[in-house]
């Protein structure tokens, strides 16, 4: 073991007490260096149909020679001695529950290949929006629907794409964002000219792309405020959020090679949303801070979320392995200044080296270019509230995934950092790698990204000795264990060898890819990697990464609904391999997602009204049960805004029948004063309330199968419709009919004294009238009858 691997081994308890303590914190005192803004040109602006209808010329050809030549960015000088030897980031032997099965493959569709552009490497590159993908390549960009069809909107070369900025020059290194808060696809590219190029961009007129949509285009010299004069910016990365665009570039001498120093530009979003003039500020010679920081291929970072304030990037150290830098943006969108390095130690990491890979003859190794990262990314976490930054990169490790020189092996680390607007810390990081001692596989080229419910996926290329050079995807669920990565899943399996005859001592491989959310749903992740898809040719694949299922809806309160009823059930589901129930929310002050939790009740008949998400397992649904539903059990849908649905294995709600009229039947008559027995009948086990009404008057209320007495006063005489309404009054029974009578009394008297003899017939008028306010009692005592009025 060397001193340096002596000593660092040595301070790894040490590391571990500090990560206890909130992972690895930044150094830096974060106080702003403020930038120029500069005010460049407006914007060009064309129809899909317009750039469609223009066919590239032969001028720009010339450039795919050169850009081969171009050397990679120089290697670092020293290693971190506090960076562990551990493959993950907290460091545990995971010896719990094996990882849940992350993400699984969807859709997946050839998006470019080498005889669509004649480029070498293709630079893989993609974007979603609400519903449509986007491939780019070095030399063809292509539009497709979600499920991979391939649309009319654009297909075209991105020479004739940029034609109307680059000039006589070529395109290279493309790199493409679907922005969700603003609702447009940017595209950032460079010019190939040996000296003094320019970084263009393209911006979309909208969310969708078709022939009548159109694009504005702009471009701004590397060096317009004199700053790197004369060098060639290379291999612009980029990140877009609320206020700005952040590319970063590696300066050469030339655009044959030559390193000279990093830059990072901060594109002032409302320039180019407004139609220009574009407003850029540059920040130069990242790669050194004076204090033996620097960032190595500065890495724009990506955030949609609104609220946001600050832009980032992030590299690895130009000068120490085992440690990443952060610079911060503060006023991105006025005049933006950035941060003293805020650095971060890491495990252990060490260059990459060219990755084998089977081949029908003797030939090249793939290029892994070096350790720099690929794509950086800050989404929030919809269940925590948290915002965290996902990036990764292609490093060497040994059989245990140990980032070392001479490990014999690349592997994928990634990692996930907190605490951005404060003390960067490093929460958690893993690698994905082979342990085989034979025929390792290596796993490189890789990109990560974390959606709202805190899964991670990652995309990679992958390839062996023995293993032609094909796609693997991996990941983890947001329950896993700290730093564990999941085992890659081998998304497309190439049969067919790569070797092309090149002027570089390597096949060129990469320079880079990409996985990214589908800003419909903040749960499908897409990845875009190449991988050897015919003999000696390249293909970048579309790959669609779908989330686990929700929750199984297991049991729902209330369980009983009455035919009319309107209610909140609340849904419980029960979890298992990471099924879940998720909504991505509201986002208050962004454009919010289109895909929202739904649900079903089945067998027709009840209405979901609406779904609210609480957690992942439970959700209330608001329902109306129409009158004319039938009765009997229903099972229960919950669809997850991707389209996963998760059925109740067995009826949970129950529809039940309404009361009705048993006693009195049609047409009754009831006399006033006399008691009259009345009952109610109705479907269903909850107790449930009714009240008796006589048309619209209630007289009194009953509850299920109870038993009531109807006794009729004076002013209740007439005719009358019985109905049985339940509390709520939404349900309502049968009608019967039901008269009520008063009784005579008597309007005519026998004289006082009248005397009649026995045996004797004797006539007495009553007269009857509706006086209710009189009842008649007819008396015998002796021989006398008495009346009493």
């Amino acid at each position: 073991m060397s001193s340096a691997r002596l000593v660092r081994f040595c301070l790894t308890i040490l590391v571990t007490m500090i990560g206890a303590a909130g992972g690895f914190a930044a150094q830096g005192n974060g106080k702003g260096t403020p930038g120029t803004p500069w005010s460049g040109g407006v914007g060009i602006t064309e129809t899909v149909e317009q750039i469609m209808a223009r066919e590239e010329g032969d001028d720009a050809k010339s450039h795919e020679h050169e850009r081969r030549l171009r050397l990679h960015t120089g290697e670092h000088s020293q290693e971190n001695p506090f960076a562990p030897f551990v493959p993950q980031w907290p460091i545990g032997t995971n010896s719990g529950p094996a990882p849940l099965l992350p993400q699984v493959t969807g859709v997946s569709f050839l998006g470019a290949q080498l005889s669509e552009s004649a480029e070498v490497p293709p630079d893989s590159m993609g974007a979603v929006g609400p519903s449509q993908v986007a491939v780019i390549v070095n030399g063809r960009i292509k539009l497709f629907s979600k499920t991979g069809g391939s649309q009319s909107g654009l297909n075209t070369t991105t020479d004739a794409l940029f034609a109307s900025v680059r000039g006589a020059n070529g395109t290279s290194d493309p790199h493409m964002r679907y922005d969700r808060l603003s609702g447009r696809w940017f595209i950032v590219m460079i010019t190939i000219v040996k000296h003094s190029n320019s970084i263009l961009i393209a911006m979309s007129s909208g969310p969708t792309i078709t022939n009548g949509s159109s694009f504005t285009f702009f471009q701004f010299p590397q060096d317009f405020d004199g700053g790197d004069a004369g060098l060639f910016a290379d291999y612009p990365t980029l990140g877009v959020d609320k206020f700005a665009l952040y590319i970063g570039v590696n300066n050469f001498l030339s655009s044959t090679g030559g390193n000279a120093t990093r830059t990072g530009f901060v594109v002032r979003k409302s320039s180019l949303l407004a139609g220009g003039p574009i407003v850029v500020t540059s920040f130069r010679n990242l790669d050194d801070d004076g204090h033996g920081n620097g960032i190595k291929t500065p890495q724009g970072v990506d955030n949609d979320d609104p609220a946001a304030t600050e832009g980032y990037f992030i590299g690895v150290d130009s000068f120490t392995i085992g440690k990443l830098d952060i610079r911060r943006i503060s006023d991105p969108g006025g005049n933006p200044a950035i941060s003293s390095s805020l650095t971060l130690t890491v495990p252990s990491t060490a260059p990459p080296i060219p990755q084998a890979h089977k081949v029908d003859q003797l030939g090249k190794k793939l290029d892994a270019v070096s350790d720099r990262l690929f794509a950086a990314a800050l989404h929030k976490n919809k269940l925590t509230g948290a915002n965290t930054l996902c990036t990764a990169h292609n490093i060497e490790v040994d059989a245990t995934g140990v980032g070392v020189a001479g490990g014999g092996r690349n592997g994928s680390r990634w990692y996930e950092i907190g605490n951005l607007t404060t003390t960067p810390t490093l929460i958690q990081a893993g690698t994905l790698f082979d342990s085989a001692t034979l025929n390792a596989k290596g796993y490189w080229m890789p990109s990560v990204a974390i959606s709202g419910q805190g899964h991670m996926a990652l995309g990679c290329s992958y390839a062996a000795s023995n293993a032609f050079a094909g796609v693997a995807v991996s990941g983890r669920l947001r329950t896993d264990p700290s730093g564990a990565t999941q085992p890659a899943t081998l998304a497309i399996v190439s049969s067919t060898s790569y070797n092309l005859d090149e002027t570089d001592p390597l096949h060129r491989w990469g320079d880079f890819s990409q996985v990214v959310i589908d800003p419909s749903d903040d749960m499908t992740m897409w990845t875009f990697q190449e991988y050897c898809n015919a003999n000696n040719s390249w293909g970048v694949r579309a790959v669609q990464l779908k989330s686990p299922a929700p929750a199984t809806p297991a049991t729902i309160s209330p369980a009983s609904l009455m035919v009319g009823q309107s209610s909140d059930l609340i849904i419980t589901g029960t979890s298992s391999s990471g099924s879940e129930f998720f909504d991505p929310g509201s986002d208050p002050g962004g454009p919010g997602y289109p895909n929202h939790i739904s649900a079903a009740v089945n067998g027709g008949g009840v209405t979901v009204n609406s779904v609210t998400f609480s957690n992942i397992t439970n959700i209330i649904l608001n329902v109306t049960v129409a009158s004319d539903a039938i009765a009997g059990g229903r099972t229960i849908t919950v669809i997850n805004p991707d389209g996963h649905a998760a059925n109740s294995p067995s009826p949970l709600l129950t529809i039940t029948a309404p009361p009705s009229v048993t006693v009195p039947p049609q047409n009754q008559t009831v006399a006033q004063g006399v008691d009259t027995p009345l009952s109610v009948s109705a479907s269903g086990t909850a107790p449930l309330s009714y009240q008796w009404r006589f048309n619209a008057g209630a007289i009194a209320a009953a509850t299920n199968s109870s038993y009531t007495r109807l006794n009729p006063q004076c002013a209740d005489a007439g005719a009358y419709d019985v109905v049985i309404t339940n509390d709520l009054g939404s349900l309502t029974s049968s009608v019967a009919n039901l008269t009520i009578i008063s009784p005579p009394f008597i309007s005519a008297q026998p004289p006082a004294s009248q005397i009649v003899s026995a045996g004797q017939a004797a006539t007495f008028t009553v007269g009857a009238a509706n006086d209710c306010g009189h009842g008649l009692i007819v008396r015998q005592s002796a021989a006398r009858f008495d009346y009493i009025e």
